[in-house]
């Protein structure tokens, strides 16, 4: 029997133990894409490593969502770029559901709540709770914060947090 051998393009990847393109095999790590920790970007297909995109395009992606504030500061305030790309991701943070303090290291949208006391804790694992049990996001939100309905307002440097009835 004879025995078929790899084209000088493909390379050899021994975690998986497939022959793969020169284009699909990642060199720094010795594997092919598939079995490789370094991922590929989600909008250029560059190296990343534990993100889903790479510096320019996250960059790219956030000045995609918020050009337009941007340019309104910019235009109408007379910021700088780098002053209003500073004052706007001061005042997208998350805020807490509970304590109503900011979320350090939050995600917008994402984080509801932080974990500086037990009763943010225990509000977060209510919420999970609820969510485990088949209530949608907003019900469960309704039900941990009571019915106490939020009006964030930003001024300036400062974040200020008001109740009003439902």
């Amino acid at each position: 029997m004879e025995a078929t051998l790899p084209l000088s393009q493909e390379e050899f990847c021994p975690r998986c133990g497939d022959w793969v393109s020169a284009s699909e095999f990642n060199y720094n790590e010795g594997f092919c894409l598939a079995c490789s920790l370094v991922q590929g970007c989600t909008r250029c297909g560059g190296p990343v490593h534990q993100r889903t995109m790479c510096k320019p395009c996250s960059q790219e992606a956030w000045y995609e969502k918020h050009g337009d504030e941007v340019e309104y500061l910019v235009v109408t305030k007379g910021y700088t770029v780098a002053q209003a790309r500073q004052t706007i991701q001061k005042m997208v943070r998350p805020i807490c559901n509970c304590c109503d303090s900011v979320i350090r290291w939050g995600t917008p949208g994402e984080t509801l709540f932080c974990k500086s006391n037990k009763r943010c804790h225990s509000a977060r694992n209510r919420y999970n709770r609820l969510i485990s049990k088949g209530a949608t996001p907003s019900e469960a939100l309704a039900q941990t914060r009571g019915t106490k309905e939020r009006k964030v307002t930003y001024s300036g440097r400062f974040i200020a947090v008001s109740y009003g009835s439902s």
